[in-house]
């Protein structure tokens, strides 16, 4: 590998500092330029190495991709197998990737050789007066070599749009005249590295040494957070005629209810902790709900309800209700679990206690059956109708937590069995995909923190160190989805005007681009075990910089938050979107659409009353 510069034209004189390079304009004027520092692999560039910009690409995005408008979801016949291959939709990838700074949580490139045993991080910053900063990869058609690409300012041949990458670009450089420079500061690390897994932890170390503004918003007051959120749940949420608190607000399929996945059975958790006696009431009825009239007789949580009817995962034939994703299944066990050992034993709900053996046991039949979890499954036939994914990442701890209330051996023997097949087969290759159910198997944040909750979960109740080191891992991938700096919004955009701070809020995926108040949709807290397991503080300042981010995009009667029609959110309402991407175009960076979305103010209010309160809160 070696480092060279890309200028426009011969008129610009380059002079490279330790930690900084300058390109500076000699005479008359230049128009639209971009300059560029670049790490050169030539004929010794590996295909076989890892290649992350993150949370965007992982291990370069080199996956098989299935072309499709949004959402995707594999189609019926061949491709649907149980041990099928790893299937993207159409986003950035190998061999040329154009992303600009606000695509990725560290403005940052990394790659690892594992035949050199050598890896290579380069660190930049996210803007220069003359714009945001852009990365590229190109390789080369042989794969024999490649150029990596730190541009300022970025000016890509092309954008993304959601599922496709190939959209002519608008942007534009920078107008210079005679004596102007564009200086770009960088820092590259290239070390001898044995596995994917110490070059992820060497990034830990690293992802905010660039300098760029870091500070985090006020101290949060969980307590008045709750307040809002109780009170608008009460409000809108509660759905009286049937008795149950509903997901989201509006009048539509996935607004109404589902299960796991973006709050449904888990955002009870909270309204029981910090309500009062009626809506802990309201909480039993929602839970006497599910295992009711949500649960079939062979253990299966309902994917999705509206309007009195159940609804499969699906998107193209939802009214398939054998259809659902394994993630939600395992949501949803975990998060009932937890109520139940909270609250529901001492009340002697044995209607609940039945339903979770019974969800409990649907799922050790699947994995007596197929040694995994997969993605989908068909739960008439107890099939997995779509495999190779981590996208039911929660299951082992799920199961562990099955074996603390009920003391059934086998369900500890499968929380370790499936802890183990998690480990061997996605995080040691840093792989975690398909938490999300509208993204196929791209790489997403959503099912690398599931991992980290099932090891930390394990190591709690084992206390063997191979979940520790499980849990590193899996702790240091799931970083690297994490904004490490504070994006500079546009003037026009609302985020400005709030002066948003987004640092600790997290990338959702690689194909939907945008960040995001919290993970999905969970508080995180195991993070601030693993740390007091480890004494590692990148952990404690990692679930610090998440837990005090969150309460910023909570819309409020005090601090109300606007869309860009002038439509003012309720309070209570929260929108899923930190965009510092443009992969909704430009004016939407730093904007919100209207609307509550439910997986969000699900990871807000397990915040506000897990123990980050005590930890993090006023």
């Amino acid at each position: 590998m070696n480092i060279k510069t890309e200028i426009p034209n011969s008129n610009f004189i380059v002079d490279f500092f330790e930690d900084r390079v300058h390109f500076t304009l000699k005479e008359g004027e230049a128009h639209n330029v971009s300059c560029a520092l670049t790490l050169n692999w030539e004929g010794d560039w590996n295909t076989e190495g890892y290649l992350l910009m993150p949370g965007a690409v992982y291990n370069g995005n080199r996956y098989e991709c299935l072309p499709m408008q949004y959402p995707p979801f594999v189609p019926e016949g061949d491709l649907r197998q149980a041990e099928g291959p790893v299937y993207i939709s159409d986003v950035p990838r190998v061999p040329e990737i154009y992303q600009r700074s606000g695509d990725l949580a560290t403005p940052s490139v990394c790659y690892f050789d594992p035949a050199k045993k050598k890896a290579w991080i380069l660190l930049g910053i996210h803007k220069t007066e003359y714009g945001y900063t852009g990365f590229e990869v190109r390789e080369s058609s042989d794969g024999k070599s490649c150029k990596i690409s730190y541009t300022a300012p970025s000016v890509r041949p092309l954008e993304y749009r959601m599922c496709n990458p190939r959209i002519p670009s608008n942007d534009k450089g920078a107008d210079l005249k005679a004596g102007d420079k564009i200086v770009l500061p960088y820092r590259i690390e290239e070390f001898d590295c044995e596995n994917v897994h110490e070059m992820l932890d060497r990034f830990l170390s690293l992802r905010k040494v660039m300098g760029e503004d870091a500070t985090l918003a006020k101290k949060p007051d969980y307590d008045a957070l709750m307040d809002t959120y109780i009170k608008k749940y009460d409000l809108l949420n509660w759905k009286a005629e049937e008795e149950y608190y509903r997901s989201g607000c509006a009048d539509n399929l996935y607004q109404d209810w589902q299960s796991g996945w973006t709050g449904g059975g888990m955002f009870t958790l909270a309204l029981w902790r910090a309500g009062n006696e009626k809506v802990r009431e309201r909480v039993v009825k929602s839970l006497d709900c599910y295992f009711n009239r949500f649960q079939d007789e062979r253990g299966f949580f309902a994917p999705v309800y509206y309007n009195g009817k159940i609804y499969g995962d699906d998107f193209a034939n939802p009214d398939k209700t054998e259809i659902l994703m394994s993630r939600k299944q395992a949501d949803m066990l975990y998060f009932l679990l937890l109520q139940y050992k909270e609250f529901g034993a001492d009340m002697g709900k044995t209607l609940w206690a039945d339903g979770l053996r019974k969800g409990l046991d649907a799922v050790v039949r699947i994995w007596e059956k197929y040694g995994q979890f997969g993605q989908i499954w068909d739960t008439v036939k107890e099939e997995i109708v779509i495999g190779t994914t981590a996208s039911a990442g929660l299951m082992p701890a799920a199961l562990m937590m099955g074996y603390d209330v009920f003391g059934d051996e086998k369900y500890k023997e499968v929380a370790l069995a499936s802890g183990k097949y998690y480990c061997e087969n996605f995080t040691n290759i840093a792989l975690a995909n398909a938490g999300p159910g509208e993204i196929i198997h791209n790489s997403d944040s959503e099912s690398a923190y599931a991992l980290v909750e099932s090891y930390v979960v394990l190591y709690r109740f084992t206390k063997d160190n191979y979940w520790l080191e499980a849990a590193k891992k899996a702790a240091n991938l799931f970083a690297t989805w994490v904004v490490s700096y504070n994006f500079e919004f546009p003037e026009t955009s609302e985020f400005y005007r709030l002066g948003i701070k987004s640092v600790g809020s997290v990338i959702a995926n690689c194909q939907n681009k945008h960040s995001a108040p919290g993970i999905c949709s969970m508080s995180g807290d195991t993070l601030l075990e693993l740390y007091e397991y480890t004494g590692d503080k990148r952990y404690y300042e990692l679930i610090k910089d998440i837990a005090w981010n969150i309460p910023q995009y909570t819309s409020t009667e005090e601090v109300p938050i606007h869309t860009p029609e002038g439509n003012v959110l309720p309070a209570g309402y929260s929108c899923e979107r930190v965009n510092m991407s443009d992969w909704e175009g430009y004016d939407w960076i730093g904007s919100v659409w209207a609307g509550s979305c439910c997986w969000c103010e699900t990871a807000a209010m397990l915040t506000a009353t897990s123990r980050l309160k005590e930890e993090f809160g006023e």
